[in-house]
């Protein structure tokens, strides 16, 4: 049986996602986002692509992964461009994002 520990490891130990929040400010992701104004609201495209970037960054094997650790770090979640919630973020949106923007485009990135 494990217990989840009652502090946030992060914010006793030096803040280790400083360096990727760092490396996010940097990079302006905001062509990436447009704006719709019907229907629900997207998820950021931007976020998505942050998300992606920080997976292969931290050699996370699955977007499954990816989407757990984004549930269970908000803190993560928000330096991404996410809005932390009580669900996490479905793979599919990960998927579907992956499928519809071309490959040169995220090269270039």
């Amino acid at each position: 049986m494990y217990q989840h520990p009652l502090f946030d490891l992060e914010e006793i130990f030096d803040k280790p996602l400083r360096r990727y929040e760092l490396f996010f400010s940097v990079i302006d992701l905001s062509i990436f986002d447009k704006v719709k104004s019907m229907g629900r609201r997207p998820i950021s495209r931007a976020a998505i692509l942050r998300a992606l970037i920080f997976k292969n960054l931290k050699t996370i094997a699955s977007l499954s992964d990816l989407s757990a650790e984004l549930y269970e770090r908000p803190t993560l979640a928000s330096m991404l461009g996410f809005v932390p919630g009580d669900k996490p973020i479905p793979v599919e949106r990960f998927s579907s994002y992956l499928k519809n923007t071309s490959n040169s485009l995220l090269q270039k990135v």
